[in-house]
């Protein structure tokens, strides 16, 4: 009998100190953890809030919300040198943003791909609807030619090319997206497809377009020569692609507003017409984004004059 209680009571002392050695290593690593993790919010919340800082506009006492007669039902127009807004309507009204939405695209295009990089055009991208660069499947065009049609023209098979060449494809694309409009301190704004096309829980507001394209400013300030380019381009055929072209910009305010030097236009059935507008004259520059708008070039002209005589 000794000799079992010899064995059990040592063997029963090692179980004891096995499970509490057990127990203070899982206990470490949920500390270890949870400390990673309170690490990380520290670490997003900063970056937010130097971000909201940065790219969001600011209202002063200078800004306006009335003596402009303009049909669109949201708008804002903000001085790009002081990120002050000159004048706004319903800035976070929420509303659809039809193809507005690709300066999100944009931005994050150039943050995954290279503009001297080739895409593979995926049947999906192909299958867009207009407008469209008409790219056939399999074929590989450079990222800056993808890029053109997509800002001069609107493709929605461009918007999706990209979405669907990131690594984990269109899904990772959409993550993303949505990723990077959080991280600009941004909650009105939910991307559900790349090129803005009418799609349940895609939203966005005036306030919030104007951040995310100034934050593309900022970091990708090539985005005024593929929103400012205004003559035909040409992408010429070789072993990886057949010939594509297409006739200048859509929007007609590039050559009928004086400094006007970059836009992107969006329109959809229930969005209606939207515009992001980028003008320049003496040195001070203006953007302003429109919502719904049932004429566009009126209202864009009427708020830009307003901005540039204030």
């Amino acid at each position: 009998m000794k000799k079992i209680i010899y064995i059990i009571i040592p063997l029963l002392i090692f179980i004891t100190l096995v499970v509490l050695f057990l127990s203070f290593k899982n206990n470490t690593q949920v500390k270890s953890e949870s400390n990673k993790s309170f690490l990380a919010k520290i670490a997003e919340d900063k970056k937010i809030n130097e971000n909201t800082k940065k790219y969001q506009p600011k209202e002063t006492k200078k800004t306006v919300e009335e003596g402009i007669d303009v049909s669109a039902v949201s708008a804002i127009l903000v001085d790009e040198n002081t990120n002050e807004i000159i004048y706004q309507k319903n800035p976070k009204e929420k509303k659809p943003p039809a193809s507005i939405i690709k300066m999100l695209t944009f931005s994050l295009a150039l943050e995954f791909f290279k503009e001297d990089e080739y895409i593979k055009i995926t049947q999906y991208a192909s299958e867009q609807i207009s407008n469209k660069i008409n790219m056939k499947p399999g074929e590989e065009l450079k990222v800056s030619d993808i890029l053109y049609g997509m800002m001069m023209i609107s493709a929605n098979d461009a918007a999706y090319a990209i979405a669907d060449a990131v690594p984990g494809k269109f899904n990772a694309f959409i993550k993303k997206a949505n990723e990077k409009v959080r991280l600009l301190g941004l909650t009105d704004t939910v991307m559900k497809n790349p090129a803005g096309l009418d799609e349940e829980g895609q939203i966005s507001t005036a306030f919030d377009m104007a951040t995310i394209t100034r934050y593309t400013l900022l970091e990708h300030p090539k985005v005024i020569d593929y929103a400012g380019e205004t003559k035909e381009h040409s992408v010429y055929a070789t072993e990886k692609n057949e010939p594509h072209w297409w006739f200048g910009h859509l929007s007609a305010m590039l050559k009928r507003y004086p400094g006007m030097i970059a836009a992107k236009t969006g329109y959809t059935d229930e969005a209606r017409s939207t515009f992001i507008g980028i003008a320049e004259r003496d040195g001070r520059r203006l953007v302003i984004v429109i919502l719904g708008s049932s004429d566009a070039n009126n209202d864009v002209t009427r708020i830009l004059d307003y901005g540039f005589s204030h």
